[in-house]
């Protein structure tokens, strides 16, 4: 349940300067979606609706229309990444904004280095219940110290986080589950039960994500509690292995998730979708190898890498992990 206040308390804060041109590819059902189409109709934008994602078709919108915004998410730029982008003039396209899922570094240099024209790279962090966004990095010249950074907390919020016994940590560089304060947080979910679930005694709103913050108040999405794989006890990131793998040109998705491992309690397992013809054994063995050199030992896809022909997906691209844990079971 949203209040207007609290979509007019995030409007509040958004600063429109600019006429732009952009392309509505995410569905407006989705928080994302349907924010990009609020902020367009605000800023009087020109928006070219997109029926279905296809990265060519993409590109030849942003050629015709001379797009300059992409409103996206993590899979949309991996998928671009994978196409020749040198038929096609994308000269215009000068910020993108990316959200609902961590946006890895290694993407984040490889979509760059891709597309040179892009002088805002704008990452965010929020979710449905906050009126979407919560967090969000500052216009201007990409700063390399803080690629993979969702930003700042915007005007009007407040967060704590909290270790996974729920004890308040104060230092940065430390994970926790965020916390959250603001007039745009909903009052509560629509016939439940208990509407107030989600907030603890003091009214603050648990995400269910992992984040941490730098020295200099720079946030950092690490993954869902949920989908964390605890190995030896140590918490992994199952995206943090997904990223390394999408480096390689010849994968086209990848999903992670924990097994149960008699000796290791939970061990990582990938399932990925390969590039048309492609040699799987060979595949595989490029991606083990890769893993062991770049992650460390606790990251190791010891519960091995099953191929399959597609991945459950959500409306918006991301891989449902959830989905994967029901079909291994």
């Amino acid at each position: 349940m949203v209040e207007e206040l609290c979509v007019t308390a995030l409007f509040d804060e958004l600063v429109v300067s600019s006429r732009r041109r952009t392309v509505a590819v995410l569905p407006f059902y989705h928080a994302s979606g349907f924010w990009a189409f609020l902020y367009c109709l605000l800023d009087g934008c020109h928006t070219i609706i997109m029926k279905t994602f296809h990265p060519i078709s993409m590109l030849r919108i942003v050629q015709k229309y001379e797009i300059d915004t992409l409103n996206v998410v993590p899979s949309i730029l991996s998928f671009l990444c994978r196409v020749d982008v040198d038929g096609f003039d994308v000269s215009s396209l000068s910020t993108v904004l990316c959200g609902s899922s961590p946006l890895g570094k290694e993407l984040i240099n490889s979509f760059l280095t891709k597309f040179p024209g892009v002088q805002n790279l704008i990452q965010g962090y929020g979710m449905t219940e906050v009126v979407v966004l919560s967090h969000i990095t500052p216009l201007g010249i990409i700063d390399e110290r803080r690629l993979g950074s969702c930003g700042k907390l915007l005007p009007g919020f407040e967060a704590i986080l909290r270790d996974e016994n729920g004890r308040l940590i104060h230092d940065p560089n430390c994970s926790g589950e965020l916390y959250i304060k603001s007039p745009t947080v909903m009052r509560g979910y629509l016939n439940s039960e208990n509407d107030q679930e989600p907030f603890d005694q003091d009214g603050w709103f648990r995400t269910g994500d992992i984040l941490y913050y730098d020295d200099d108040g720079f946030f950092y999405v690490v993954d869902r509690v949920k989908d964390l794989i605890k190995v030896n006890g140590v918490q992994v990131a199952p995206s943090e292995i997904e990223d390394t793998i999408l480096i390689l040109p010849y994968v086209r998705e990848v999903g992670v998730i924990g097994i149960d491992d008699p000796e290791h309690g939970q061990v990582p397992k990938a399932f990925i979708v390969l590039q048309e013809g492609e040699d799987e054994e060979h595949a595989k063995k490029s991606i083990l190898e890769l893993v062991k050199t770049k992650l460390s030992p606790v990251k190791q896809l010891r519960g091995g890498i099953e191929v399959r022909m597609e991945l459950p997906k959500t409306s918006s691209g991301k891989v449902k992990r959830y989905a994967l844990r029901q079909l291994y079971k």
